[in-house]
């Protein structure tokens, strides 16, 4: 986790996430919608999005959204969407990330 930065998503990282993590059972297109809206709503500070990078590469994410869009857990706040690269694994990092969303969400109340 050392050489790690866990960052808060800028506009300017959207084609990177679009082109690393375009998974086999998406397409392009709801990949990048699904980036926008994140980012859109990371702007309107209803979830917050994260990023860890490595050597300025993107290599894995996670955002907390503040409201559960779940009935039974309305008014909670959830941690979802987390992924880092199968390459970087076992570092810490997912960790790191949901002790971050634990603590915004704390901090949040």
């Amino acid at each position: 986790m050392n050489d790690a930065l866990i960052t808060q998503i800028c506009l300017q990282d959207i084609d990177e996430l679009v082109e690393n993590f375009c998974f086999p059972w998406d397409t392009q297109e709801k990949t990048e919608a699904k980036w926008k809206r994140y980012f859109e709503e990371h702007q309107k500070d209803t979830r917050t999005v994260a990023i860890i990078k490595r050597n300025d590469e993107i290599v894995g994410y996670g955002s907390l959204l503040y409201k559960s869009e779940y009935p039974l857990f309305e008014g909670v706040p959830e941690i979802n969407d987390v992924w880092i690269h199968e390459k970087h694994r076992g570092a810490g990092l997912g960790t790191a990330l949901i002790q971050c969303f634990e603590a915004l969400a704390k901090d949040k109340g």
